[in-house]
């Protein structure tokens, strides 16, 4: 087994989903350039630890809103659907 088929043991990563929802599902031996993640762990204030995800889009990491929705591409690109901020 190789870390691609990691995902396929998640929830369908290939539908839009929040990145909430896939950081309680990633355990940290997945995470990485191979499928297109960065983790950060923010610790500020020291009692609010929790960790950030950095998706690659376009060949570039990026902190998508709490409320964008993202997908998987394949081979390590991610997709970012932006929450409507009209609703």
């Amino acid at each position: 087994m190789n870390i691609t088929d990691d995902l396929l043991d998640l929830i369908n990563v290939y539908e839009y989903n929040r990145p909430s929802q896939i950081v309680d599902m990633l355990s940290s031996t997945i995470i990485g350039p191979k499928i297109g993640i960065k983790s950060l762990i923010m610790d500020n204030p020291p009692f609010l630890k929790h960790d950030v995800l950095l998706f690659k889009v376009d060949n570039r990491y990026v902190l998508p809103n709490k409320r964008d929705e993202v997908k998987y591409l394949g081979h390590g690109n991610w997709k970012i659907k932006e929450w409507n901020w009209s609703e």
